[in-house]
């Protein structure tokens, strides 16, 4: 059973309510106000110490619990990156809620709350791995940077926290107590601060607003290092009469955890301001090294002085490769690769939910005007115009210069509109500022209009060129629709050609015929399912591959691949009985919402969904969540092309598919490469694992057939039992019958070989 089903089957079990807010919070409040009632009743002396603290643990144990429920429900609907979080909290709960547990056995057996023993604390401590593994797993999206760059980034952090920790127990210290004593009380304090560091590090990129996880969950291990430092702090002194103000923090921590889950998990700023907040922190840290020589022993002050050193070297390496060279020495904007750099680093996380925006500046006829005034009186028209644009009221973005007298600000807007607003207000501050001469602007909106920073450069440059020759200010990207533009440049009337040939198929009921090609049984040849394919009938006579890729490259990639999809669906209900059909769609379309619009009303048990783009996923939880709603209707998931690239086992670890499919790369003369054989055998093993089923693809030959059955591959397709031609057979004749059925056509060996070549090519 694959890990969402044993999470299902807990919640059928264990039926789980409904944790709302308002009773989390309530749960809350209880236990706070049981622990301030066990705190009046000690301080009155009505309980002892030992009952009190028993008390209040388990209210505390209340809360882990409740935690741990409500993770456990966000948990079963998730996949991959963001279940995996959910599931590791939930497992911390645990742990504290056993914790609280083993500390009222500790209690009950005669124990006391001041000397405390070692397996007492065993269970609060399991939580902390599971904490510090949530921590790495929310780093994950936002460390975008080489090994080098990453070693680098994490000895100045880990060293910064060192710093910071010593000065923290260093005031904690009680000299009175042992210090056997005094360590036991300072292990949770330099937990928590680990754990904090570890989330600042976590979550400095982070969306902060509420309804992201990142701000309940630092809120919640926050209060816990206040907690436990607060708690080792009067244990030391021995003023056990205000130890209550700490026990009931940790139920206030335990509802925070409580709350954060099912929250969107997401990354958002730039490895460039990641990189400057190390920097802070490393100087932070490089400032604290000597205060914290007077608060450790003689023998740690050489350890912290040489620490300190090691900190400096990583801040030289790091200022290095921050300094004056990534600014333009004329404007002080970042010179073009470094703008690169950076608009590079926010288009690989932007998302249909958070778009990011191109908005580029350019001053007309400013070469001319150069000739005749002189190039230092350009240089100081261009520095003026720098200052403007950078000064004219946007969001959070940064400003570079790209061109002799071009320049570009790259940052998140809600939609192409606000874009258009914001290009408008930049051109009339060049404007203002171009001494007679008029400026002209355009913007692209990525990822609708781009995915790449070099797609979305070609796009910027196509933009300003329509707008140029159209005697406009202004002009948008728009996916290629250029806001209606008309000029004839070489590049833009090759780039509308292309985009009238692909509008004239959406258009023509006729130019699209849907194909179909069996999925069967490798051990029987029954056939399980039909795959749909789509066939172009308009000149020039290509493969579909080659018309998609030109839709994409003109804006209209998702329109072709919805109709194609669309006209695929119609034909489900003539499949024969106990069969699916099998459609691709791309993860863009999937997440446009299209796919759900153009699919059917009712169950969808019949539908397998082929996620086919090799492009980097930049959402994986938005994607998840999409196909959660499909696959609570019946659909199944299918990973296409296993083997072909890095994507797919991306989308295989975080979307946790039915279905994968085997690269017909990988089948092709399978039977005499034992490389292949050791990698699909691998695979093999590791579909049964995920509880996935494996489709092999492309299989052509009787010997392919029999490996794969040997590998005990289970499904397979390909021009062996039939090409792809319409309608849908019920079942497959043997092997061997088709072949002598080929051999025995009146076709001549040369045209069955063309015939075959130009199906490789269309399919």
């Amino acid at each position: 059973m694959s890990g969402r089903g044993n999470a299902d089957a807990i919640g059928m079990a264990f039926p789980l309510p409904v944790l709302t807010t308002r009773r989390i919070l309530a749960i809350a409040a209880a236990g706070i106000a049981v622990v301030g009632i066990s705190m009046v009743f000690l301080a009155t002396g009505r309980i002892s110490l030992e009952m009190g603290a028993g008390i209040a643990c388990t209210a505390n144990m209340l809360g882990g619990i409740v935690a741990f429920a409500a993770y456990l429900r966000s948990w079963r609907g998730t996949l991959g990156y963001q279940r995996a979080v959910s599931r590791t909290i939930a497992v911390a709960c645990a742990a504290w809620s056993t914790g609280c547990g083993l500390y009222i056995a500790f209690l009950l057996s005669g124990g006391s709350v001041l000397e405390p023993a070692a397996w007492s604390q065993a269970g609060f401590l399991l939580a902390y791995p599971c904490w510090y593994r949530v921590l790495w797993l929310l780093r994950q999206p936002v460390v975008g940077m080489n090994g080098v760059g990453r070693v680098s980034t994490l000895s100045i952090e880990l060293a910064s926290t060192g710093v910071f920790a010593v000065l923290a127990i260093g005031l904690l210290w009680y000299a009175p107590l042992p210090p056997g004593t005094n360590i036991a009380l300072l292990v949770p304090v330099a937990l928590d601060i680990v754990l904090v560091a570890g989330l600042w590090h976590a979550v400095r990129r982070a969306s902060l607003d509420r309804a992201s996880v990142y701000p309940w969950l630092a809120a919640g291990f926050v209060v816990l290092l206040i907690c436990d430092a607060l708690s080792s702090f009067l244990i030391a002194r021995g003023a056990v009469g205000l130890l209550g103000f700490a026990m009931a923090g940790y139920s206030v921590a335990l509802a925070l955890l409580a709350l954060s889950a099912g929250r969107e998990i997401r990354a958002r700023e730039s490895a460039r301001s990641g990189e400057r907040v190390t920097g802070a922190i490393g100087a932070a840290g490089l400032a604290g090294v000597a205060p914290a020589t007077a608060l450790v022993p003689a023998a740690g002050v050489s350890a912290l002085w040489v620490l300190g050193g090691i900190l400096a070297l990583r801040m030289y390496d790091l200022m290095a490769t921050q300094g004056g060279s990534d600014q333009d020495a004329l404007t002080g904007l970042l010179d073009e690769r470094a703008f690169g750099r950076h608009a590079g680093g926010l288009l690989a996380g932007a998302s249909g939910r958070e778009p990011v925006a191109l908005v580029a500046v350019d001053i007309n006829e400013f070469g001319q005007w150069n000739s005749v005034n002189g190039f230092a009186a350009g240089d100081d028209l261009l520095a003026d115009i720098a200052e403007r644009c950078a000064s004219t009221t946007l969001g959070p973005g940064t400003w570079g210069r790209i061109g002799a007298d071009r320049f570009c600000w790259v940052g998140r807007v809600h939609d192409v509109d606000q874009a258009r607003e914001w290009t408008r207000a930049c051109v009339d501050s060049a404007s203002s500022a171009a001494d007679g001469l008029t400026a002209r602007g355009a913007c692209v909106v990525c990822p609708d209009d781009a995915a790449t920073i070099a797609n979305a450069m070609a796009a910027v440059d196509e933009s300003l060129t329509a707008a140029k020759e159209s005697e406009r200010s202004m002009v948008a990207f728009d996916r290629g629709r250029l806001d209606g533009a008309a000029h004839e440049g070489t590049y833009s009337a090759s780039f509308r050609t292309r985009r009238d040939r692909v509008a004239s198929v959406l258009a023509d009921p006729s130019a699209i015929r849907t194909v179909f090609q069996p999925i069967v049984l490798l051990t029987d040849l029954s056939v399980v399912g039909h795959e749909a394919l789509s066939r172009f009938n308009r000149d020039p006579q290509r493969g579909p591959d080659i018309w998609i890729a030109e839709s994409q490259q003109v804006g209209l990639g998702l329109e072709l691949e919805a109709e194609c999809l669309r006209r695929a669906v119609t034909f489900h209900g003539e499949r024969p009985p106990n069969t699916y059909l099998s459609i691709n769609a791309s993860p863009q379309l999937i997440m446009s919402g299209m796919l759900h619009r153009d699919l059917p009303n009712g169950p969808l048990d019949w539908l397998l969904i082929e996620i086919t783009e090799h492009d980097r996923v930049r959402d994986y939880v938005a994607l998840a969540d999409t196909l959660a709603d499909l696959r609570e209707r019946g659909a199944r998931v299918a990973i296409d092309d296993l083997g072909a690239g890095h994507s797919t086992l991306q989308h295989l670890m975080r979307l946790g598919p039915d279905c994968t499919k085997l690269d017909r790369s990988l089948v092709e003369s399978i039977d005499s490469d034992p490389a292949k054989q050791a990698l699909v055998r691998s695979m093999v093993a590791f579909s049964r694992e995920l509880g996935s089923s494996l489709v092999a693809e492309g299989i052509e030959t009787q010997a392919e057939l029999a490996c794969l059955r040997t590998l005990e591959v289970g499904y397979g397709q390909g021009y062996l039992f039939r090409h792809p031609l319409p309608g849908f057979l019920a079942q497959i004749d043997s092997v061997e019958t088709r072949t002598a059925a080929v051999r025995t056509t009146s076709l001549s060996l040369a045209e069955a070989a063309a015939t075959v070549t130009q199906e490789r090519k269309k399919g």
